[in-house]
């Protein structure tokens, strides 16, 4: 069973999850990275993507870069007729979050021995707080000299009944 509780064994399942995902998807090899020294980019700059989870495991997972990171990496998909559009953009965060959520659910469905759902993912500017739930775990990675980062959350109750 893989415990997802911030330690280095998990460190190390999440990191491998985040680096297949861009690898595959985006043809952008991640590298694991620490946190930013000081404020980093402005709140304004930044776009979030998350999932809610459900079932043996309560919570939920953010998966946070910058629009210009998100906006690179939707014409590294949709090909060089890619004008810049947020919305195009938007859309591709939304699937990175649903791919890199859909793995961490897995696990979380094994870990648990019980069943797990997800929610559809929703694109927010800036970062995503989840006031009812504990932070579990997070991981930094540099993905094209950018900076993204995946929180996990865990909630006592479902999250999704409450966004």
């Amino acid at each position: 069973m893989i415990d997802l509780k911030g330690n280095e064994t998990s460190d190390s399942v999440l990191f491998q999850i985040v680096e297949s995902v861009t690898d595959t998807f985006l043809k952008m090899p991640a590298t694991a990275a620490k946190p930013p020294e000081g404020a980093g980019p402005p709140a304004a700059d930044l776009w979030t993507g998350s999932i809610s989870i459900t079932g043996g495991f309560n919570g939920a997972v953010s998966l946070t870069c910058t629009r210009a990171f998100a906006l690179r990496a939707a014409q590294t998909v949709f090909g060089d007729d890619f004008a810049e559009n947020d919305a195009f953009a938007q859309d591709l965060l939304a699937e990175l979050t649903n791919i890199v959520g859909g793995n961490i659910k897995c696990l979380f469905s094994e870990t648990t021995a019980a069943a797990c759902a997800m929610s559809i993912p929703s694109v927010s500017v800036g970062t995503v707080f989840h006031p009812d739930a504990t932070l579990l775990t997070q991981l930094w990675a540099t993905c094209d000299t950018e900076l993204i980062r995946v929180d996990i959350f865990e909630a006592k109750d479902d999250l999704k009944s409450r966004n």
